[in-house]
C-alpha cells in the first residue's frame, strides 16, 4: 500500500473528519491473515523527522500481533527510510510479516540499502546477538544521523515492556495510540499545542492541509453552528413565541425533547459509522440507516397514537427503557453477528441491518409524538418550543458525535445516545411531577 490516502470527507459528502478504514488494528489483523507463510506486508507513509504516521503503523501492527498470539513482534517488523527529496520529504516503508526476519533476510536488505545513499534503516527487525545488532544499528545510525531521534522511537515503542511502551505512547508529542475500526481516525495524530511546522517545510505542508487545526474543527464548528441555531430557531421563538414558555414544569419540559433530538441524532451517526466496516460503503450506510430508522420512526410514531389511552407518562417511561436496553443489545449483537456474515452479498447485509434496526427505531418513534399529544390538550403553544428545541439539539449532535468519536469511539456514541433516552425519562417525569 503506497500512500493510500484520503484528504476528503466521506463519499456520501455528510461528514468531515472521517477516516477510511485501511490503518486500524483489525485492518492489520487482515492484512496478517491474509499473508502466506513467508508472505511480506509493505505499508508505505509520509515520515516526518519527529515520526508520527509511520510510528502509529508500528503501533498498530503490536497490537494486532498480540491479539493474534504472534510473540517478538520486534522480530517481524522493519522500517526503511527513503529520502524522495531531502529538501521536502521522505517516505517510510513499513515491512510486516507473520514469521521472524531471518538473519540473512536483514543482511541481504542492509547490504541493499548501503548502496544507495536515499534508504536508511529506520528499525531494523531484532534477530541478531546483541553485539552484532548493535553493531549493525550503529553502523545505520552513523550513515543517517538525521534519523537517530525517529530510530529512538521505533526502539522505544518496539522493544519496551508493554507498561513502559504504554507509558511512552502517552508522554510522546503526537498521538501514536493504535485506533481501532470503532475510532478510525489514524491521522488525527496531534496534540493540543503542537506546532505543524515544527518538523520542517514538508511538515507545515502537510499542516496546511491536515494540521493541528483539525483537532479544534469540530468544537469550532459546534459554536458557529449553536450561534446559528440560536439566531435562526430560538431568537424568532422567544420573538414569537414567548409565551409558549408559560408553562408549569417548563426546565424538565425543555430538556427532555432537547434529550430526544441528541439522543436520536447520536444514534444515527453513531450506527452509520458503525455499520461502515460491515456494508462496504459510506454512502451505503447513509441510505440504509437513515432510510431504515425513519421508516421504522414513523411507524413507531403511528404505534404511539394507538396508545393514547394509556398514560402518556408510562408509555414515554416504558419506550425510554426499552430504547435504551434496545440501542445497548443492538451494539452487542452486531459485535457477534457482523464478523459471522461479512462475507455474505450486500443485498443479505443490507437486510440484517435493517432487521437489527427496525426494532429499535420503531420504539424511537414513540416518545416525541406521545409528549406532543399530550401538549396539544394542556399546553398548545409550547409545541413550537418542543419542535425548536428538538431541531436544535439534533442539529449539534451531529457534530457532538464526531468529536467524542474522535477520542473515544463511535460505540461510546451509542451508548451515550442511551443514556441520553433515560435523561429525557426522568426529565418527563420531573415535569409531570412539577405539575402536582
Amino acid at each position: 500500500m503506497s500512500g493510500v490516502d484520503t484528504f476528503a470527507a466521506l463519499n456520501s459528502g455528510a461528514y468531515v473528519l472521517s477516516e477510511n478504514y485501511l490503518y486500524t488494528v483489525e485492518a492489520v489483523q487482515d492484512y496478517l491473515n491474509a499473508l502466506k507463510p513467508n508472505g511480506t506486508m509493505a505499508i508505505y507513509r509520509w515520515l516526518f523527522l519527529r515520526p508520527r504516521e509511520s510510528v502509529r503503523l508500528a503501533s498498530l501492527f503490536i497490537t494486532a500481533s498480540e491479539r493474534m498470539g504472534i510473540p517478538h513482534p520486534e522480530q517481524r517488523i522493519m522500517v526503511v527510510s527513503e529520502d524522495v527529496d531531502s529538501s521536502q520529504y521522505r517516505w517510510a516503508a513499513t515491512f510486516i510479516k507473520k514469521e521472524p526476519f531471518t538473519p540473512e533476510q536483514v543482511r541481504d536488505a542492509a547490504s541493499a540499502i548501503a548502496g544507495n545513499p536515499r534508504l536508511s534503516i529506520l528499525y531494523m527487525p531484532k534477530v541478531f546477538e546483541p553485539e552484532v545488532q548493535a553493531e549493525m544499528e550503529s553502523k545505520e545510525a552513523q550513515r543517517d544521523p538525521s534519523l537517530n531521534f525517529a530510530r529512538d522511537t521505533y526502539n522505544h515503542l518496539l522493544v519496551s515492556s508493554a507498561a513502559d511502551r504504554l507509558s511512552f505512547i502517552r508522554s510522546y508529542e503526537y498521538r501514536i495510540d493504535p485506533v481501532y475500526d470503532d475510532r478510525p481516525f489514524f491521522f488525527e495524530y496531534y496534540k493540543p499545542g503542537v506546532d505543524a511546522g515544527q518538523a520542517g517545510t514538508f511538515g507545515a505542508q502537510v499542516g496546511s492541509v491536515r494540521g493541528p487545526a483539525g483537532y479544534y474543527v469540530p468544537y469550532i464548528l459546534l459554536v458557529v453552528c449553536g450561534i446559528v441555531c440560536a439566531g435562526c430557531i430560538l431568537l424568532p421563538l422567544w420573538t414569537f413565541q414567548r409565551r409558549g414558555l408559560q408553562v408549569a414544569g417548563v426546565v424538565p419540559l425543555l430538556l427532555y425533547f432537547a434529550c430526544l433530538g441528541f439522543g436520536y441524532m447520536l444514534f444515527e451517526v453513531g450506527a452509520m459509522q458503525v455499520l461502515n466496516v460491515y456494508l462496504g460503503d459510506p454512502a451505503y450506510s447513509l441510505a440504509i440507516v437513515l432510510a431504515g430508522l425513519l421508516l421504522a420512526s414513523g411507524v413507531g410514531a403511528a404505534i404511539s397514537g394507538q396508545l393514547a389511552r394509556l398514560s402518556a407518562a408510562r408509555v414515554i417511561t416504558y419506550a425510554s427503557v426499552c430504547i435504551a436496553t434496545a440501542m445497548i443489545l443492538w451494539l452487542g449483537i452486531n459485535r457477534t453477528l457482523h464478523p459471522a456474515t461479512m462475507r455474505l452479498p450486500l443485498p443479505a447485509r443490507a437486510s440484517i441491518v435493517l432487521a437489527g434496526l427496525l426494532p429499535v427505531g420503531i420504539i424511537m418513534g414513540m416518545p416525541f409524538p406521545t409528549a406532543i399529544r399530550k401538549l396539544e390538550t394542556l399546553y398548545p403553544n409550547f409545541i413550537a418550543w418542543a419542535w425548536g428545541v428538538n431541531g436544535v439539539t439534533s442539529v449539534l449532535a451531529s457534530i457532538v458525535a464526531i468529536a467524542v468519536a474522535m477520542r473515544f469511539g463511535f460505540t461510546v456514541v451509542v451508548c451515550i445516545a442511551a443514556a441520553t433516552y433515560f435523561l429525557a425519562m426522568m426529565s418527563y417525569r420531573w415535569h409531570t411531577r412539577s405539575l402536582g
